[in-house]
């Protein structure tokens, strides 16, 4: 039931999260997406990008931590607070660890500011061969109070805890939002 109420809230957040950011707003490709004045003769802009392409199916069975393909963005901060965070690219997005060894598996998501850590997540199953499947990619996201003014990079690395596992990333896209 937590699993299901945990991916609820996830695709919840979701669904919201991609209609704030599209909301009026002409969407030229690739995802780039220039400054959205917050109301009319105002001098505020509000500043997003989406990274252009998914992960696709990205696996991996390290133990040291890797980057998702294609889940990186670049966006040029004026100093505000940055919401970081990932929403469905063209399928089902979710976070996924399997393993057949001794010991439950645990997935761990980090999210990267240039080379800065900013926050770990950690999802594992409870039996020695329990597969935690969707773990929603909306349920991890990060708000970044400490980016400087300039361009920043800001990326997804993923990796399981130790034994015979596969931890995979299905269908993401990591967005970035300054906040006004």
């Amino acid at each position: 039931m937590i699993k299901f109420i945990s991916y609820a809230i996830g695709i919840l957040t979701s669904l919201i999260i991609v209609s704030v950011l599209s909301a009026g707003i002409r969407m030229p490709m690739p995802f780039d997406f220039e400054p959205i004045p917050l109301a009319f003769g105002a001098a505020r802009f509000t500043k997003y990008k989406i990274s252009t392409l998914d992960s696709g199916s990205f696996t991996t069975s390290s133990t040291s931590y890797v980057d998702a393909t294609n889940v990186t963005v670049t966006m040029i901060s004026t100093g505000r607070p940055v919401m970081i965070g990932h929403i469905p690219g063209d399928g089902l997005c979710h976070f996924t660890i399997a393993s057949s060894s001794a010991g439950p598996p645990v997935l761990q998501v980090k999210l990267i500011r240039d080379v800065t850590d900013l926050g770990s997540f950690n999802s594992g199953g409870d039996t020695t061969t329990d597969v935690e499947p969707f773990t929603p990619c909306s349920a991890i996201s990060f708000l970044d109070t400490a980016a400087s003014a300039g361009s920043h990079t800001w990326k997804t690395q993923v990796r399981g805890s130790a034994g015979t596992f596969v931890v995979g990333v299905q269908e993401a896209r990591i967005y970035v939002y300054e906040l006004p």
